[in-house]
């Protein structure tokens, strides 16, 4: 199905975060897995675009989809893994994620975004009328305007880590 214009901002949003989680694996792959490296990269997500993100969607999104008894669930499980994600972020703002912790937290990322592709904005679609997805989508411009300055939040993606 295809993203539904006032979904594509958080939308672009997921790319950058799986952009992030990519760069993880490919270091990882290398078996050269700077830890000191992907705490900073990690917490620059964090700050730069990932707390907005999540912010909107809880403010905007999420009440938005629990307005529908099919919706809730998922929107529970949701918000537990933004907790567990912010926990992550935590750490990578303590500069203490471990490799284990790094490599969790790329699957849980990985897995969250997927999730709200293709459940939760697929379903939204599918439930909200077209006047409500509108709705939304002038909260979100909204919300991203006052808290950022922009529509959406600015793009940063992630730098792989130097070989030295």
């Amino acid at each position: 199905m295809q993203r539904d214009q006032s979904l594509i901002p958080l939308s672009q949003q997921h790319h950058d975060a799986l952009a992030l989680c990519v760069y993880i694996e490919r270091a990882e792959k290398t078996g050269h897995l700077d830890l000191a490296h992907w705490n900073r990269e990690v917490l620059a997500a964090w700050q730069s675009e990932i707390r907005w993100h999540f912010q909107a969607e809880e403010e905007v999104v999420f009440p938005a989809a629990q307005r529908f008894e099919s919706l809730r669930p998922l929107v529970a499980e949701l918000l537990a893994e933004h907790a567990e994600l912010r926990r992550a972020f935590a750490g990578a703002e303590a500069g203490q994620l471990t490799a284990s912790d790094l490599l969790r937290f790329r699957q849980t990322l990985t897995a969250h975004v997927r999730k709200e592709e293709r459940q939760l904005f697929e379903q939204m679609q599918g439930e909200i009328p077209a006047a409500g997805l509108a709705a939304i989508g002038r909260e979100l411009d909204e919300f991203f305007q006052r808290h950022t300055g922009g529509l959406a939040c600015a793009i940063r993606h992630p730098q792989p880590q130097s070989h030295t």
